[in-house]
């Protein structure tokens, strides 16, 4: 648990905030305006980002082709992948990654993981409307 601890200090003193977990344990961050939760799990670090709202996706064959080859491009690059939470009604990025015990790991990984879910919202959006790209990215958390 102490590297853990020292990776939570270094990743509050690079993004310059206080990070305390909740009572779950995870962290949520707020990046760009974008919700990000962390959270470490038997050893692994686990990343949530929403990408966008289900009902968001109107032209269902466009977007799930995107979501498609976006998933299996993922999944064979063995990063991460896209899912559905049928509680918040959202289209979710996951990435589980086996924690090492370096103090900037967890910063880099989060660096990885905000542009990926970035390049992935972009991809799955840009054929949305611009109102519905806004109406995400202030969008409550999930």
């Amino acid at each position: 648990m102490y590297y853990t601890e020292k990776q939570i200090s270094f990743l509050a003193e690079k993004l310059g905030v206080d990070i305390i977990p909740d009572i779950q344990h995870q962290f949520l961050l707020i990046i760009d305006g974008h919700y990000f939760i962390i959270r470490l799990l038997e050893e692994k670090w686990y990343f949530h980002a929403k990408i966008c709202y289900s009902r968001d996706i109107t032209d269902s064959s466009s977007h799930y082709k995107k979501m498609l080859a976006i998933n299996m491009s993922e999944h064979r690059f063995g990063f991460g992948v896209l899912c559905f939470s049928e509680e918040e009604d959202v289209i979710m990025y996951v990435l589980r990654k086996a924690c090492d015990n370096n103090e900037d790991s967890l910063y880099n990984m989060l660096d990885i993981f905000v542009n990926r879910a970035d390049a992935i919202r972009k991809m799955i959006c840009e054929s949305s409307s611009p109102n519905q790209y806004r109406a995400l990215i202030g969008a409550e958390p999930y």
